[in-house]
């Protein structure tokens, strides 16, 4: 009976590992990509869901996402499993920036089109909140307000 507890623990424990393993890389196949990284992103910060969010923004842009958060309470996001960030297109710039364009379907049940523009990190791709030259990329003040 010992030998066969070891086998199953040995075997859980294996399972346990292949499982973490795996979220592992489909985390890094999300960061690798400019597109997915907007479209998680944008999904994560108009379903309520500001952690996750922050985890696909450069540093700078954390504190824009932070005055989100602070900005819009938690029960505006109780029926907000609807949101979707559909048809992404890229426009990739250099091998380091990209700008990213998406309609992005509310949970009030508007549609509008969204740009972001996402830079590479350290190898990894992520969402710039700071463009001053471009009027269309998130967050304008006209469009946060459908949050």
């Amino acid at each position: 009976m010992n030998m066969m507890m070891k086998r199953i623990l040995t075997f859980s424990l294996a399972l346990v590992l292949m499982a973490t393993l795996s979220g592992c890389d489909q985390q890094e196949a999300i960061y690798r990509s400019p597109k997915k990284v907007a479209k998680v992103f944008a999904e994560n910060l108009y379903s309520g869901h500001f952690d996750e969010a922050k985890a696909y923004v450069t540093q700078e842009s954390v504190t824009m996402v932070n005055f989100l958060q602070s900005a819009f309470p938690p029960d505006n996001f109780e029926n907000c499993n609807e949101v979707k960030a559909e048809d992404v297109k890229l426009t990739s710039t250099s091998d380091t920036t990209a700008i990213c364009t998406y309609m992005m379907h509310l949970c009030n049940g508007k549609t509008h089109e969204e740009t972001v523009n996402v830079v590479k990190v350290n190898g990894h791709w992520l969402v710039s909140l700071r463009n001053h030259d471009n009027p269309n990329v998130l967050p304008p003040a006209d469009r946060v307000e459908h949050m």
